[in-house]
Parts: structure tokens; C-alpha cells; sequence
């Protein structure tokens, strides 16, 4: 049942709160007197597209939000997409900007405007010239249907028990996937393989004489030491002092001097 609606900067009211009390209440006045205005913001505040006509003009933006006490199966709904509040109530709030954005809360969280309507649609129904009731959706005929013959609880437990099995159809189909995935993945591979087999590569003379030399050398332990990097040249220049080390020198002998 609605027991608040209270708006902020909404078409021409800048602020307005209105409690309601249980049974029938009836909205009387003028044309032009804000009736369709009340509507309106409810509405809005249970997910009906937003327009940022409705901003009152010189604001940035409008909030609407509307408080309803609600039963065990609203709870339920709640505690599922946890969205839970104060037990027994439930708070829409809607706040649109003067840009256009929209931003739904329900009883505090963030929530989409798919879910902000989809609880509208548990809360109440909206009467006026073209407007969808909920008699004429199957999800509502199925509903009132189930509440008359008193499987409440129990259209809760098949909810879940799909639920649940939706979730794990979704995890099977993904790993089908995956499995497709590689078995592409698998024959791209064995393609690219056979390709490169036909082609019938071999080594140039060279390069296998290089890999038999190599080998020969690390079979019979003929591993020639290579120099350190310290002195990559100590090898050629120890080379160089052994061999002029015993040969006559090149430099004919020194004369004395004698001056004139």
C-alpha cells in the first residue's frame, strides 16, 4: 500500500509530501490543478521513462519517492536481489537531471529502471487512457492466478529452483563454447602443420656441417675454451710474446757518439 509520496522540484511544485491513509482515497480539483501531476511523478518514481522536461524550471534536477508497505512476498522479491530495507517497507526514489540523466534507488540501492518498473509492477497498477494493465500481461494474469489458489510459497520455490537452473544451463552452454573454441583452434594448428611438412624444408650444407662438426666436438670432449670476456685477445697476444721472445733482435747496435 502507498503511504508517502513526496516530491522536489517536479514540473511547477517545488516541494510537496503527502500522506495516505488505508482504504480509498480520492485526488479531486480543477483542470489545471495538479492532479495528473501526482500521477505522473508516481510513475515516474516506479520506473516510467524519464524526460527532463519534468525539472522544474531554474533547478537541476527533481526527486520523487514514494514509500510502500508491502508483504512477505515483496520481502522475498527484496532479500533475492538484495535490495532488503526496513521490514515491511519499500522505498522508490527516482531523481532525474536537467541533462536528462536518470539515476532509480530501491530503499537506498542503486538498482536499473527494468528493476525499479519490475517492482512497480509487484506494488501497484497505474489506470489511465491507453495505458497497460496488469490484467492484460500474462506474468499478472499467472500471478493472480497463483495467489488465488494460495501457492504463494510455492510459485517462490520454482522461481528459484529456474533460477538455479538457469544459471547452471548458462555455465554448460559457456563451456560448450569453449570446447568448440578449441577444437577450431586444434584444427587451425594441425592445417598450419601439414602445410609446413609439404614444403619438405632442409638444412643448407652449410648449417648441417656446422651442427655435425658441433656435435663430433661435444661427442669426443674437444671443446675449444672461449677466451674470457675480460681479455677476449690474451690468447693471440700470449701467441705473439712466445714467438718473438727467442729471435734475434731487429735493431742494428748503437754507435757512440763523437762530436766534432
Amino acid at each position: 500500500m502507498l503511504v508517502r509520496l513526496s516530491l522536489r522540484d517536479f514540473a511547477i511544485v517545488d516541494a510537496a509530501d503527502i500522506d495516505f491513509a488505508s482504504g480509498f482515497t480520492a485526488l479531486s480539483g480543477e483542470t489545471g490543478a495538479g492532479k495528473s501531476i501526482l500521477i505522473d511523478a508516481l510513475g515516474l518514481a516506479l520506473g516510467s521513462r524519464a524526460d527532463p522536461t519534468v525539472v522544474r524550471e531554474g533547478t537541476s534536477r527533481a526527486e520523487i519517492s514514494a514509500e510502500f508497505e508491502v508483504d512477505n512476498s515483496l520481502d522475498a522479491w527484496l532479500d533475492e536481489r538484495a535490495l532488503t530495507g526496513d521490514a515491511g517497507l519499500l522505498i522508490a526514489r527516482r531523481v532525474i537531471d536537467s541533462d536528462g540523466r536518470s539515476r532509480a534507488f530501491i530503499n537506498g540501492h542503486t538498482v536499473t529502471a527494468t528493476q525499479l518498473r519490475e517492482a512497480g509492477q509487484l506494488l501497484l497498477d497505474l489506470h489511465s487512457q491507453n495505458a497497460t494493465q496488469a490484467m492484460l500481461r500474462a506474468d499478472g494474469q499467472r500471478d493472480l492466478l497463483d495467489r488465488f489458489a494460495g501457492l504463494t510459497d510455492e510459485t517462490h520455490a520454482v522461481g528459484q529452483a529456474f533460477d538455479r537452473w538457469k544459471s547452471a544451463n548458462d555455465k554448460l552452454d559457456l563451456a560448450r563454447s569453449n570446447q568448440r573454441s578449441l577444437a577450431l583452434e586444434r584444427e587451425r594448428l594441425e592445417w598450419q602443420a601439414n602445410e609446413i611438412g609439404q614444403l619438405k624444408l632442409q638444412q643448407s650444407p652449410a648449417v648441417a656441417l656446422r651442427v655435425a662438426q658441433a656435435g663430433e666436438a661435444a661427442g669426443s670432449g674437444q671443446v675449444r675454451p672461449r677466451p674470457s670476456p675480460a681479455s677476449p685477445r690474451a690468447p693471440a697476444l700470449s701467441s705473439v710474446t712466445s714467438s718473438t721472445s727467442g729471435s734475434p733482435s731487429m735493431s742494428p747496435p748503437a754507435t757512440p757518439w763523437r762530436g766534432t
